[in-house]
């Protein structure tokens, strides 16, 4: 609710005990309820009897009815602006004599930042030097520094805490030795001297600006003016206060800088670069210099494994070398920016006749990372891939980010540790990708999602026994779509665990319905993403769904890529093991296309190997060498083999006489929906 009463009246008794009689109350307004505390001076300044409850309306009762618009006026300007005020008023006292006050106030905020009160102080407006020497010395009990100066005689009278703030006494400047002029920072000199002019056309001023102690130090004041006149209206004195702002103005540089710079590297953040790029293409678009600039996408290859294997202390290390190491490569005008994780953005300025100031940067960058870096007591090594693009009189800033974004996603995905510059034919393809990962998070609610089965079969009986399932997008504008288009999109977009296990889901529930109308069952494989074995507890993940529909774990079977093994070791193993104690199978996809270490199909308990159908379809050109070689391994170990992409009834022949147990192909059967599927299994069984 405020200070109370007994506590204003306390700060007054205080004030009026250590200095002689001067005419000052002290005031506090609580704007939410409309209820005032006033010390007894103020009621005595306002002649008001101390039964009654100060409130606005009585204030504004008591003010000449000539000054009482601006007064309200300024009232609520103070509440909406936030900020305090210092201004002269008239009132009409109970035995009708006009009387002038002089008004301080300052503002109370919430957490909010919602002003709940006014505070200050009212004084009896006399023009009389002892009265102002009385105010001025109880200013600075406030730690604010209240000055005056008699525009009749040019004499000056300041409180003795303007020490403090400049450094230089009260004699000093009474006795004209310095000018408060001479302390203003030069580029800041204009605007004071541009402000004094309001005062000479009686208006009151209040700005902030800097000056220089005596000791050397830059410090911020605000400087709150007001112009006095006497009853003729002319203008004969001017009051002010000056207050040390300096710790608030650097709490305000503090929160900018946390704002605006990324608080690991120091560097321009997301934030700031997007004003920074609005503000240069809006410059660009208007002025016809002979200089252009260039955005630079730039994010480090392999970022994530030196994260994951060294924790992130090392990682947040690594990213303020890499900072560090680009911005000892770029010029004074250029802007180097993180935009969050391992990505940075640059802007570089070159002349227009000659680009080749980017691409020598992109090379240097590039190149200067072939050195390793040290972080503690690990040589780690890692590369960067860059995009590129040049403004060209683009309208909005985010295009050149989104145009630089392809160019960085057509190095990653042509090899990494390259830079490409942004084509139209990158945008039609960012296009495409974006319009595909758009409806593609809509397809799962939208029921688009459609699993097809492509059936095994064994060499030697001809009949199906197994399958595996192949999802397919039924787009509701461009019709059926095959995975090798939307998968790249999922993996890319992070929906790739979502469409896994909606896609084991609905294999689960296919095995069911097949049980109820008494299909004859066989073992279906599903394709894992070897991004889906890093997801935490990805193993709870299937069992729980195998759970929820009570599917028999013996009829799946999870395909899996060698890379899987590799990248992924430690989330894998204990899962996976986990799994094939239930009865789900393992078979190893693509066998034979990478590190093909036995180690691992020992290890991880492998079912079965898939050959791999590029070597199916050189079965007859080297006479299957290697063909033969996976097969005679599996066998030796105990695992299956099966051939994928049989096309021909010469690949058949040769895979069944060499042992290989199972084969998929066109040759035998398409991948087919779910109707067509369940005649397959009655036809070849």
């Amino acid at each position: 609710m405020g200070i109370k009463k007994l506590e204003l009246n306390q700060i007054e008794t205080d004030s009026s005990h250590n200095m002689n009689i001067f005419d000052i109350g002290i005031w506090d307004y609580d704007v939410i309820e409309d209820e005032a505390y006033w010390s007894e001076k103020a009621y005595e300044i306002f002649g008001v009897d101390r039964d009654q409850v100060p409130t606005l309306e009585l204030v504004y009762g008591l003010i000449h009815p000539d000054d009482r618009v601006r007064f309200i006026h300024q009232v609520h300007k103070s509440i909406e602006d936030k900020c305090g005020f210092h201004d002269q008023w008239r009132i009409i006292k109970n035995n009708n004599i006009e009387q002038i006050i002089d008004l301080y106030a300052d503002v109370i905020l919430d957490e909010n930042g919602l002003v709940i009160r006014l505070i200050g102080y009212v004084a009896n407006g006399s023009y009389q030097e002892p009265f102002l020497q009385q105010a001025i010395d109880y200013a600075s009990s406030l730690n604010v520094s209240i000055w005056s100066k008699n525009l009749i005689n040019n004499k000056i009278i300041c409180s003795k805490s303007i020490e403090s703030i400049c450094g230089y006494s009260v004699d000093q400047f009474e006795n004209r030795e310095i000018r408060w002029e001479d302390l203003i920072i030069q580029e800041e000199l204009e605007i004071y001297e541009r402000k004094q002019k309001n005062l000479m056309e009686c208006n009151k001023i209040k700005t902030d600006y800097r000056i220089k102690h005596k000791n050397g130090e830059i410090r911020w004041v605000r400087d709150e003016t007001i112009p006095v006149l006497d009853s003729n209206r002319n203008l004969v004195r001017l009051n002010g206060i000056i207050k040390d702002i300096s710790e608030e103005k650097n709490y305000e540089e503090r929160m900018h800088h946390l704002a605006f710079y990324d608080y690991l590297t120091d560097l321009p953040n997301r934030r700031m670069i997007d004003k920074v790029l609005k503000d240069i293409v809006n410059e660009s678009s208007q002025s016809h210099n002979n200089s252009t600039f260039a955005v630079i996408c730039l994010d480090l290859d392999g970022f994530k494994r030196i994260n994951d294997t060294f924790g992130h202390l090392i990682g947040d290390q690594l990213l303020i070398e890499v900072s560090n190491r680009i911005k000892s490569m770029i010029d004074q005008n250029d802007i180097l920016a993180r935009m969050g994780g391992d990505e940075f953005l640059l802007v570089i300025e070159y002349a227009k006749d000659d680009s080749t100031k980017v691409i020598s940067l992109a090379n240097r960058i590039i190149h200067s990372f072939e050195e390793s870096l040290h972080i503690n007591q690990y040589e780690l090594f890692i590369s960067t891939s860059i995009g590129i693009t040049y403004y060209q009189g683009e309208k909005e800033y985010h295009d050149l980010i989104r145009k630089a974004d392809s160019a960085l996603y057509r190095a990653k995905s042509t090899g990494k540790n390259n830079y490409k510059i942004y084509s139209t034919t990158m945008n039609r393809k960012f296009l495409k990708q974006y319009n595909l990962e758009k409806d593609l998070r809509k397809a799962f609610h939208k029921n688009e999602l459609v699993m097809y089965y492509q059936p095994k079969f064994n060499t030697q009986s001809k009949k199906i026994v197994g399958l595996e399932a192949l999802v397919r997008w039924n787009h509701y504008q461009h019709g059926l779509i095959l995975p090798g288009e939307f998968i790249p999109v999922a993996e890319e977009s992070n929906l790739i665990f979502k469409l896994t296990e909606w896609t084991f889901r609905a294999v689960c529930n296919q095995i069911k319905q097949w049980e109820k109308n008494n299909v004859l069952l066989v073992p279906i494989s599903i394709n894992i993403s070897p991004k889906f074995f890093l997801k935490n507890h990805w193993d709870d993940t299937l069992h729980q769904i195998m759970n929820e529909i009570k599917v028999n774990p013996n009829l799946l079977e999870l395909e899996i890529t060698e890379s899987s093994l590799i990248q992924n070791e430690e989330h894998f193993i204990s899962g996976i093991l986990r799994l094939k104690k239930e009865g789900i199978k393992v078979s190893l996809d693509d066998f034979g296309t990478g590190y093909s270490s036995l180690l691992y199909l020992q290890k991880f308990q492998i079912d079965t190997v898939k050959i791999d159908q590029r070597f199916t379809k050189k079965l007859l050109e080297n006479h299957g060498s290697i063909a033969r070689y996976i097969i005679n391994l599996a066998h030796e170990l105990n695992v299956d083999v099966i051939a994928e992409g049989v096309e021909s009834e010469e690949q058949l022949t040769f895979l069944s006489l060499y042992g290989c147990n199972q084969v998929q192909g066109f040759l035998l059967s398409k991948p087919a929906p779910e109707k067509v599927m369940e005649k397959l299994l009655v036809l070849y069984n």
